[in-house]
């Protein structure tokens, strides 16, 4: 009786794997990423979505509440607001191969 039992159970783990969807190329390469040596003593949340199709393209530690990395930066925050003022923006660059869409970025990012 144990034998069937063991027989079938291993059955059911084979089914259960092959049923598995093929990995997401992008989440594959995320995960590889943030789990590199250098990034060993970090915690990272990520989220990414697709606009187009309203799918999420990989999760990582996303429905984790983290803590802020410090305090500290509360001084050069208010230094910057009492430089600058609340209105002042900074230009971020983003750079990415491929082309960008009704506002989203498609082909390589």
């Amino acid at each position: 009786m144990n034998r069937v039992l063991f027989f079938l159970l291993i059955l059911f783990q084979i089914n259960l794997v092959s049923c598995q969807p093929a990995p997401n190329n992008l989440d594959t390469k995320l995960r590889t990423a943030l789990l590199s040596e250098r990034l060993k003593n970090t915690w990272v949340g990520l989220s990414v979505y697709n606009l187009k199709t309203k799918q999420t393209l990989c999760e990582i530690n996303s429905d984790k509440l983290m803590a802020p990395a410090s305090t500290l930066k509360l001084i050069p925050t208010g230094l910057a607001l009492n430089t600058f003022g609340g209105d002042y923006t900074f230009d971020t660059k983003v750079y990415f191969k491929g082309e960008v869409k009704n506002n989203a970025v498609e082909n390589g990012v």
